[in-house]
């Protein structure tokens, strides 16, 4: 029964016809493959075949076993007999720990998806908050430094008027000093002109 519903599991694709191209009316498992195909519980391939020589794990027996059991507890999947609950249970508890385990791993990715969505979401906010301060942080800069910019064009429009005024200053000393000279060579001038003629 193990073998048989390991060759099974391989089968779930795409949905396709009642029988199979690579299982023959004489194999073995022919009537699990069809009846398990008929009822809709696992698909053939796109090219209607079963693939049953290809490998299965435990996982992914378990994973069909219980998606199927899933379904079942929905009561999703028509025309089901009494004998298919007896082999459902039969590897249902052949496979308890798998499937127990791959529930719990199932659970597990779900909670921590909706962790991740919730410190998605969270950071999605900080983000937002964080441009928003920015924003105002880029702003008021702005305005400081068009009010810094005002500061020093004023600065340096004092600093040109008082730079002009030192420099009309200085000329003015400058003739000043010129004149002075010229004032002292000539009463130099005069006193020695008078003390040579006496």
């Amino acid at each position: 029964m193990k073998r048989g519903f390991l060759i099974v599991a391989m089968g779930v694709f795409v949905v396709a016809a009642v029988s199979p191209k690579d299982v023959p009316p004489g194999h073995w498992a022919y009537e699990a493959v069809k009846r398990l195909v008929e009822k809709g519980w696992i698909t053939l391939f796109e090219d209607q075949t079963f693939r049953g020589d290809r490998p299965v794990d435990r996982f992914t027996l378990a994973s069909l076993t219980a998606r199927i059991l899933n379904e079942l507890e929905k009561r999703e999947l028509p025309g089901i007999t009494r004998k298919d609950l007896e082999d459902l249970k039969a590897l249902a508890e052949e496979f308890k720990d798998e499937i127990i385990d791959f529930k719990e791993k199932s659970a597990k990715l779900e909670r921590r998806l909706q962790a991740l969505e919730e410190q998605q979401e969270i950071s999605s906010k900080e983000l937002t908050a964080l441009v928003e301060q920015t924003s105002d942080a880029l702003d008021t800069l702005q305005t400081g430094l068009k009010s810094l910019e005002a500061r020093a064009e004023s600065s340096v429009n004092e600093l040109n008027t008082r730079i002009e005024e030192l420099q009309k200053a200085l000329e003015k000393a400058k003739r000043d000093e010129r004149r002075s000279r010229a004032l002292l060579w000539a009463i130099i001038l005069v006193t020695l002109g008078v003390a040579v003629s006496n």
